[in-house]
């Protein structure tokens, strides 16, 4: 393939054509040219990325590339001009300041005053605000926006008063992360900070409103953008209803963002044939998947499409399917393997299905590790088991000392009352009929005075 020279390259193809691999092969040459570059993805896959690059173009080539989502884009913008002083404001902060600005509207919002008070609204409102400044809206926009309907007009003034307030207490003392794409638009001079730098975007379908200020900025200042979708081509002819519609309509927004910013655009670079599916049945689904398909066309090798009226029978045909593969094809059920995008909503059917048929199975289940440490007396050997139940005893008869302090000592006499029928207590009283003393393996014991 020919390396073309210009400000911006569209990689476009169809899922496993090889998209990937040929933006990886341009970053390899802008890394052997010295350039710097930087690979924008969605914040998920950074990791994914950055071990793939280390692997295909080793630790040296590698370390000249820069692997970023937005968010992380947005804090190497705010190191390079400033922006990072201030205190990060969490979902309870948010929560907290929103009641407050609702508190100082007070009488003022002419709709949604009665429900100003009630506590599900604060989610809302904070949800909202969450969608506008996604949108790139600011409370100036909101409430400059001209609205005939004179009901729909009040409500959008309620929320851009109520935005308007929020965000001034946030702008007080706070730095909010979904203000972190417009405070670093107001910051970043696109040619001082991407200017020398090749970016190549891939892994996206589409951006909000404020991504795509920041692409605009990306492409006045970067030296050269390649940006990777999957699609088979621009023209979109299914009326945005299409499974490549989104993506089209992302690419042709680029194109547009690039006329605007008068920067060259190339011809897009269309790949081939998928390569990554080996199996007919497969380049079938990926072909016709989500799209009509005239009637009686055979299906593909080794794959079998089942339609199911709920998550159970769904479960029932994977189980009998499992059964027939087990006994007539002699397979091993360790051999099988069963992936769910979401396994949440399939756990207790595939449970009951698969005991039902008899199948042994493993099912995964994530647990989360314990927030609080364990007290040093669960971590004792499990001798110390049968005076568990005296360690509160035990700690408060301890004499102060540093936690450094070796734990052989010389401790009190535990005296403990063995009436029958009553729980045991401390005393201060002198052995007798009545009192038993307990010693504490590995520790010293001594007297204690009345």
């Amino acid at each position: 393939m020919c390396e073309v020279n210009a400000m911006l390259q569209l990689i476009l193809g169809r899922a496993g054509s090889g998209k990937t691999g040929e933006l990886y092969r341009r970053i390899g040459a802008a890394a052997d040219r010295g350039d710097r570059a930087i690979l924008l993805v969605p914040e998920q896959f950074s990791f994914e990325n950055e071990r793939e690059l280390y692997l295909r173009l080793g630790p040296e080539r590698s370390a000249r590339v820069e692997v970023l989502g937005f968010k992380r884009l947005c804090n190497n913008i705010f190191r390079f001009y400033g922006g990072l002083a201030g205190r990060s404001l969490d979902d309870t902060g948010r929560r907290i300041l929103m009641g407050v600005a609702l508190r100082e509207m007070g009488s003022g919002l002419t709709v949604y005053g009665p429900q100003a008070d009630k506590p599900g609204f604060i989610e809302d409102l904070i949800g909202e605000v969450r969608e506008l400044k996604s949108a790139g809206v600011t409370p100036e926009t909101l409430s400059a926006a001209s609205i005939a309907d004179p009901s729909l007009a009040d409500k959008v003034g309620d929320i851009a008063a109520i935005y308007g307030a929020y965000q001034a207490l946030i702008d007080q003392n706070y730095l909010d992360g979904e203000d972190d794409i417009l405070r670093a638009l107001e910051l970043v001079s696109p040619r001082e900070f991407f200017g020398g730098v090749s970016v190549f975007i891939d892994s996206f379908t589409a951006f909000m409103e404020a991504e795509y200020r920041l692409l605009a900025a990306i492409l006045a200042g970067a030296d050269e953008v390649t940006a990777a979708f999957t699609c088979d081509g621009l023209l979109d002819d299914e009326g945005g209803l299409g499974v490549f519609s989104a993506s089209k309509e992302t690419a042709a927004r680029l194109i547009r963002l690039a006329e605007d910013a008068a920067v060259p655009v190339s011809e897009p670079l269309v790949m081939g044939d998928p390569l990554r599916f080996q199996v007919e049945g497969l380049r079938r689904i990926e072909r016709g998947l989500f799209r009509e398909r005239p009637a009686g066309e055979p299906a593909g090798e080794g794959v079998m499409l089942v339609e199911a009226g709920d998550v159970y029978e769904e479960c029932a045909a994977v189980a009998a399917s499992i059964c027939a593969d087990v006994r007539e094809r002699g397979m091993r059920y360790n051999q099988i393997a069963v992936i769910c995008r979401d396994l949440t909503p399939y756990r207790i059917a595939l449970t009951r299905s698969f005991e039902r048929y008899g199948i042994p199975f493993f099912l995964p289940t994530c647990r989360r590790a314990p927030a609080a440490p364990r007290r040093w007396w669960q971590q004792r050997p499990p001798w110390t088991a049968p005076l568990r139940a005296l360690l509160p005893d035990i700690c408060c008869a301890l004499p102060s000392a540093p936690p450094s302090a070796s734990p052989r000592r010389t401790l009190p006499s535990l005296r403990t009352t063995a009436t029958s029928g009553t729980p045991a207590r401390r005393t201060g009283l002198p052995p007798s009929a009545t009192t038993r003393t307990v010693s504490v393996p590995h520790w010293t014991t001594g007297p204690v005075s009345g």
